[in-house]
């Protein structure tokens, strides 16, 4: 249940750790759990888009990917609903800042919208699903070879 704030606190750190020169992509896929309503969570797509900035800028100096986070339907779970229609809203604004940033980006929600075929649960993929995302990212690592 990592939140992109939650993230930011500790991606420097984790980045320095694993870093290799020359030899170091850094994919970067998160959001999903900033767009859960409920027990004292409400959604902001511009603090989230923000702490996507923050881990930009820590991430800047090697070859970065962005892939959006996956489509899922809106739901409830428990005191909580999950909101796709702002994550939507969300993916069009991140896709923006990627490319403002010239950060290569895939926009596996739009792929996946709708598509039950590549899921085993509300949100999980499958491995029908996985199999297609990571295809989409070999594909866009080849570019860097």
């Amino acid at each position: 249940g990592e939140t992109t704030s939650e993230l930011v606190s500790r991606v420097s750190e984790e980045f320095e750790r694993r870093f290799r020169e020359n030899r170091t992509v850094v994919i970067v896929q998160h959001a999903h759990n900033d767009f859960w309503e409920g027990e004292g969570r409400v959604p902001d797509i511009g603090k989230t888009l923000k702490n996507f900035g923050k881990i930009f800028d820590i991430l800047s100096k090697v070859p970065l990917l962005c892939i959006s986070p996956v489509w899922m339907p809106s739901h409830t779970k428990g005191d909580r609903t999950y909101r796709t229609d702002l994550l939507e809203k969300f993916v069009k604004e991140l896709q923006a800042l990627s490319n403002e940033l010239n950060i290569p980006f895939i926009n596996v929600f739009s792929i996946l919208k709708g598509k039950s075929s590549y899921y085993t649960s509300t949100w999980h993929l499958n491995s029908k699903g996985n199999k297609l995302v990571t295809e989409l990212v070999r594909k866009r690592l080849l570019q860097y070879l």
